[in-house]
């Protein structure tokens, strides 16, 4: 006698069992395989992700939209709880998520480059100390190209700033140096302003 020919159903319950079991038993396997795979093309895996992300989001939002619509207030008092008890993690997320957007680079590649530079600003060799708007710590700030996407170097929030409203202009910035330099050799630190002055005279009190 031949084997029973089992349901369509069954078969299929007992088909997806036996791959949950090998994906188990295979788990290492798995990764170091994706791993080398995303790395010998990672343009291709990135786009990859980003059908996934838009299929996945697609999907659940067929099942979820209605519920939220339903249930509005307790979604938002359990959106506000996870918040308020997951602030470091999220903060986390939003950085690591920004690297990869604004830049193509990966937090790990970043920790890379910032060990680099001693955790220190590329042009005043000083660490971070500007605080953000909720009163953390800012990290070193990703300095590019603006017109080539080049990445340059991290810095902190002060020297990036400061090259930016020079409009990255290498002349510039030496003019504004040779100016400071120079300004400090003309006057005295002693030296204070008798009055507000307009036009080109200006008399300094010899204190």
């Amino acid at each position: 006698m031949g084997r029973r020919a089992l349901p369509e159903e069954e078969r299929k319950l007992r088909e997806a069992a036996r791959k949950r079991l090998w994906s188990a038993e295979n788990r290492e396997r798995i990764r170091a395989y994706r791993r080398a795979r995303r790395a010998a093309n990672p343009e291709l895996a990135r786009e990859r992700d980003r059908l996934s992300a838009a299929n996945h989001k697609k999907l659940t939002g067929a099942t979820t939209r209605p519920w939220y619509f339903a249930n509005r207030e307790k979604a938002a008092e359990t959106a506000r709880k996870y918040r308020e008890t997951h602030k470091n993690e999220i903060h986390e997320a939003n950085q690591r998520r920004d690297l990869l957007r604004k830049y193509g680079l990966s937090q790990e590649a970043y920790s890379s480059l910032s060990a680099r530079q001693g955790s220190l600003c590329a042009i005043c060799q000083k660490p971070e100390s500007v605080l953000d708007r909720k009163g953390r710590l800012r990290r070193l700030t990703v300095d590019h190209d603006h017109k080539t996407g080049a990445l340059r170097g991290l810095l902190c929030f002060r020297c990036n700033t400061a090259i930016g409203k020079m409009s990255d202009d290498p002349a510039r910035l030496r003019a504004a140096a040779d100016y400071i330099e120079a300004a400090s050799t003309t006057y005295a630190p002693t030296q204070t302003p008798t009055q507000t002055i307009t036009g080109d005279e200006c008399k300094w009190l010899i204190q």
